[in-house]
């Protein structure tokens, strides 16, 4: 059976499906053994799955940024009283802030809806966070769509 890629237009946007049919990884000796199954093992060796765990790298990534700014306030990373990041060697050896000066203190800010007082911290950080937001949001949105993709041509591949 020959893999298709199925093109659907969705908001205006081109979406590709891939409903190739799983591969036996049980042939290829450069995949890494996978204790269980043959079936498990093709489930966690499969392309798409690796996709997803990938995207859903990216989303607790960018969620933890984001945890971390709401727990922690500006003032308190100013006082001393958390220290999330060590200081800037720029600042220390040139005297002069680097692009990233600020930016812990500015995501702290805007976590709280301060946007001046991050614009101030660092003019850079509105763009950051919005940046981070949408990691959480493509890759929450990626795993999901890979997951289910995956879920899809595996079933698909048990019951024919």
């Amino acid at each position: 059976m020959v893999g298709l890629i199925d093109e659907r237009k969705c908001c205006g946007a081109v979406e590709h499906v891939d409903d190739r049919p799983l591969k036996d990884s049980s042939e290829d000796p450069h995949q890494g053994p996978i204790e269980g199954s043959t079936a498990a093992r093709r489930w966690w060796n499969d392309e798409r799955t690796g996709y997803a765990m990938l995207y859903a790298w990216i989303a607790a990534v960018c969620s933890g940024v984001i945890v971390v700014s709401l727990l922690v306030s500006p003032e308190d990373i100013e006082d001393g009283n958390v220290r999330l990041s060590p200081p800037c060697r720029s600042k220390e050896v040139l005297g002069v802030e680097c692009p990233a000066c600020g930016m812990t203190r500015a995501f702290a800010a805007l976590s709280r809806g301060r946007l001046d007082d991050a614009v101030n911290y660092n003019w850079g950080s509105p763009i950051a966070y919005a940046l981070v937001w949408c990691g959480v949001v493509v890759g929450v949105v990626g795993s999901t769509k890979s997951f289910y993709a995956a879920h899809r041509a595996h079933a698909r591949e048990a019951n024919p």
